[in-house]
């Protein structure tokens, strides 16, 4: 069962055709078609950005002509009947370097007393080695958009008619999820890029055309060419918030020393016993996910702009690992995936885990189109590659994930929809991770929160703190037995009441740790009826903690309204063997 909070709308809700009719000025939608892990599926989308957008009605480009080119140079129909939600699901056969190219014309449009023009797209996605000379498409489109190595760097080139054109703006999305907008040069080539991951772009030409489409009379031809592709240029990204990835130690970030923010995070404590551990995250972050697995620790996407600034350049889908083990260790760029925050990593039986989480949709300086997501994925290192898994129920953020055996779990959370208002969730789901057709269950809740965190505590789910649904803040422990489904109560967290305010947890040495607002690390007492104070680090929300040998590493988060690449180390270890004797 699900709670609805209607968000009231203060603007009409466009139709589609409005959209497209208002063209990029207005952020309309493209067609992508967007590879899924593995390579041998893809979804086509119609959407602002490489996600599908559960607005738009999918049928609306079925009549799209779409082909594959193969690695040999063979030509194949692709067919849209396999209606997914907001998507079709097509399959990509073949190996090596592979491109999905064509055309949709969505129909004559005109706006006041201009002239009428006839709207045509043509979508290509590049499956494989982006810079294979055979992705050219070359006559096979009257548009394209052509990635361009330059020493190891991206450029796209634009061409129209096969010849380059100059001064078009193309709209580029980054890796992270941020956007560029750079303009072709005489050669119809952009300035470069240096990101490593997945890219989505589109521009436009507009020529003089007479014609007739559909029975409506044009006069001009906008031809609108989309380019999706994956790049393994150097691991630097161009976004000037990624650009600590190759170091290992970034700069230090700035804290406070003193004063109360009106969000009530606390003053830095005079005395603080963690210590600043010799690397720092590649972007100053919060609302991320984190997991280690064999001795790597792995981070994936976040907020990355002030508090309460949301867009598509708020998040990032940057995805990187550190080795633990080597202090003098720089990050190691990963494939990533889509700008998420509102999420966390799980790692289980040798690979991580991420689910759900919240995509912006709207560009900086607009009002905020905030979306969940439903997507669950599984990344696995030794390929370094991603594959999926069955989707969420629902859309789902500000929750959290843990593995209880090999049965993944969802707790808290709500659905975000800029639309139709956000929906809180009451049920916990489960997934057998081990079937061989894996169906998310429901567990009922005895509360609704979201902005908590969950840790595995002796084959018991804690989940601590949050938010309730009049955005009270709980300092409340619920306790999963996953086994029976039956929920009790463990000790409330000690503390101001920003302390139940996006904790963070884990399991050390079979203790359970939990670093709230205040920065104090608290573990659960040996009967399980109290917190004992550990330590102190500094004060932050919206942070992970990872176990490290010894040591609890506190991992990025905010602090009044600004994110921290920080990672500080407590030493845990010592208060563990004593107490154990």
């Amino acid at each position: 069962m699900l709670h609805r909070t209607l968000a009231p709308i203060v603007t009409p809700v466009l139709t589609l055709a409005l959209v497209l009719l208002l063209g990029p000025a207005a952020h309309a939608h493209f067609i992508f078609v967007v590879p899924e892990a593995g390579g041998d599926k893809a979804k086509v989308i119609m959407s602002e950005d490489l996600t599908p957008d559960p607005e738009v009605k999918i049928d609306i480009i079925a009549g799209a002509k779409l082909s594959l080119l193969t690695a040999a140079g063979d030509v194949t129909p692709v067919t849209l009947d396999n209606k997914v939600e907001a998507a079709f699901l097509i399959d990509l056969p073949g190996q090596g370097t592979r491109v999905v190219f064509g055309s949709a014309m969505l129909g004559v449009r005109q706006k006041g007393d201009a002239k009428p023009y006839l709207l045509a797209y043509y979508p290509k996605t590049i499956v494989g080695d982006a810079f294979d000379p055979k992705a050219t498409l070359g006559d096979k489109s009257p548009v394209e958009l052509i990635p361009v190595n330059d020493g190891g760097k991206l450029r796209l080139k634009f061409v129209a008619a096969g010849k380059p054109v100059e001064g078009a703006e193309i709209t580029l999305i980054l890796p992270d999820g941020s956007t560029r907008k750079p303009k072709t040069d005489k050669d119809g080539l952009t300035e470069s890029f240096e990101a490593k991951g997945r890219y989505g772009a589109w521009t436009k030409t507009a020529e003089p055309a007479v014609g007739e489409h559909n029975g409506s009379k044009y006069e001009e031809v906008r031809r609108y060419a989309m380019l999706v592709m994956d790049t393994t240029a150097p691991a630097v990204t161009a976004a000037p918030a990624a650009a600590a990835i190759n170091t290992a130690k970034a700069a230090p970030q700035r804290i406070p020393s003193h004063g109360m923010a009106l969000s009530g995070m606390p003053a830095t404590p005079a005395k603080i016993d963690a210590v600043r551990y010799p690397a720092a995250l590649p972007i100053a972050t919060s609302s991320f996910g984190a997991a280690a697995l064999d001795g790597f620790l792995y981070y994936y996407g976040g907020h990355v702009s002030r508090t309460h600034s949301y867009s598509v350049e708020a998040v990032t889908g940057q995805f990187a690992r550190l080795n633990l083990a080597d202090k003098s260790a720089k990050w190691e760029t990963l494939p990533g995936g889509p700008g998420l925050q509102g999420m966390n990593l799980v790692a289980h039986g040798g690979k991580i885990y991420r689910v759900g989480g919240m995509a912006p949709r709207n560009f900086p300086g607009t009002r905020a189109q905030l979306y969940s997501v439903a997507d669950v994925v599984r990344f696995d290192p030794a390929t370094k590659t991603w594959d999926a898994l069955p989707s969420l129920p629902e859309p789902r953020s500000s929750h959290d994930i843990v593995t209880v055996g090999d049965t993944l779990v969802v707790v808290g959370g709500w659905n975000m929809n800029a639309q139709s208002g956000n929906t809180w969730s009451d049920t916990t789901l489960t997934l057998d991770l081990k079937s061989d057709k894996p169906q998310w269950k429901p567990i009922k809740q005895p509360f609704i929160r979201r902005a908590l965190i969950a840790t595995v505590h002796e084959g018991l789910v804690y989940v601590i703190g949050g938010l309730d649904e009049d955005s009270d803040t709980s300092k409340n422990v619920d306790i999963l037995n996953p086994a029976t489904g039956e929920w009790s109560t463990g000790p409330e967290l000690p503390g101001k009441t920003i302390n139940g305010f996006s904790p963070a947890a884990c399991v050390h040495n079979d203790r359970l740790y939990v670093s709230v607002a205040d920065g104090t690390m608290y573990v659960l007492s040996a009967d399980r009826k109290a917190w004992e104070k550990v330590g102190v680090a500094t004060p932050r929300i919206v942070h992970r903690l990872i176990p490290h040998g010894p040591d609890i590493l506190i991992v990025g988060g905010a602090m009044r309204g600004e994110n921290l690449d920080l990672i500080e180390s407590l030493t845990v270890a010592r208060k563990d063997a004593a107490e154990a004797k």
